[in-house]
C-alpha cells in the first residue's frame, strides 16, 4: 500500500470515527449535551486532517492545507459567484429569507465549520490524490463527505428523508468546483468563502421545491465551467 492510500484511508477512518461515534453517543445518552457532539463533529474534518499529517510529517501543517491569502484575481470570481447564485434565484422566485441568515453569530459559526471541513475533505484528502486524477478524486471526495454528513444531519438536526437527499446531492454537486477552486487558487480561504456563500444560498433555497431545482441547475452549469475549465 503507497503512502498516499494510506492517508486517505487514515483520514477518513479518523473522520468517520469522530463523527459518527459523537453521532452514536448523542443517540445512546441521554444526558450528553448536544450542541457539545455537534461541535465535535463539525471539526472532526480538521481534527483528522491534522491527526493524519502531523503523525507522518512534523512540518508545516498551515502549509500543507494552502491556508493562504494570494493577490489574485480569483477573489473577485469567488465573491460574485455567490452573488450571481442569489441573483437568479431572487429574480426567478420570490425569496422568503430567514432572520437568522443575518444574524452574525449565525454567519461566523458557519464560517468556521466549514472552514474546519473545507481543510480536512479538500485542503487534505483531495490533495493527497495525484493530480490527474481530478474528476475521479471529486466524486469520491464528495461521495465520502455525503455519507459522512447523512447521520449527522439527521441525528443532531432531525431533518427529513427529502432533505437529506437535497443535501447529499449538493455535496456531491459542489465537491468540483470547491476542489477545482483549491487547486487553482491554492488558498483553502477561498474554497471556505465560496462553501460558505453557496451553502447559504442552499439553506435559503431548500425551503422551495422550485429554488432547489433551480438551485442544482446552477451548480450543473457551475460543473460544466469547471469542466471547460480543467481539461484534465
Amino acid at each position: 500500500m503507497t503512502l498516499q492510500h494510506w492517508t486517505k484511508r487514515l483520514y477518513l477512518f479518523i473522520v468517520f470515527i469522530f463523527g459518527w461515534g459523537s453521532a452514536a453517543v448523542s443517540i445512546a445518552t441521554e444526558n450528553v449535551i448536544d450542541p457539545y457532539l455537534a461541535l465535535i463533529c463539525g471539526m472532526s474534518p480538521l481534527c483528522a486532517a491534522l491527526i493524519t499529517y502531523m503523525s507522518q510529517n512534523p512540518s508545516s501543517f498551515l502549509a500543507r492545507i494552502h491556508f493562504t491569502f494570494p493577490h489574485t484575481y480569483w477573489w473577485l470570481g469567488i465573491l460574485l459567484l455567490p452573488i450571481s447564485f442569489f441573483a437568479v434565484l431572487y429574480a426567478s422566485y420570490e425569496l422568503t429569507i430567514p432572520s437568522i441568515v443575518w444574524n452574525p453569530f449565525f454567519l461566523t459559526g458557519v464560517l468556521l465549520i466549514v472552514l474546519c471541513h473545507e481543510i480536512g475533505w479538500r485542503g487534505f484528502l483531495h490533495c493527497a490524490a495525484p493530480p490527474h486524477h481530478f474528476w475521479r478524486t471529486s466524486f469520491l471526495v464528495g461521495f465520502a463527505s455525503s455519507c459522512w454528513h447523512i447521520p449527522i444531519w439527521l441525528i443532531f438536526f432531525s431533518v427529513s428523508n427529502e432533505t437529506l437527499l437535497i443535501i447529499a446531492c449538493y455535496l456531491m454537486l459542489t465537491a468540483a468546483p470547491l476542489s477545482f477552486v483549491t487547486i487553482v487558487s491554492r488558498s483553502i480561504v477561498m474554497t471556505t468563502i465560496l462553501q460558505t456563500g453557496l451553502f447559504l444560498i442552499m439553506f435559503v433555497a431548500i425551503t422551495s421545491t422550485t429554488m432547489t431545482f433551480i438551485m442544482f441547475s446552477l451548480l450543473l452549469i457551475l460543473n460544466g465551467i469547471v469542466m471547460l475549465l480543467h481539461n484534465k
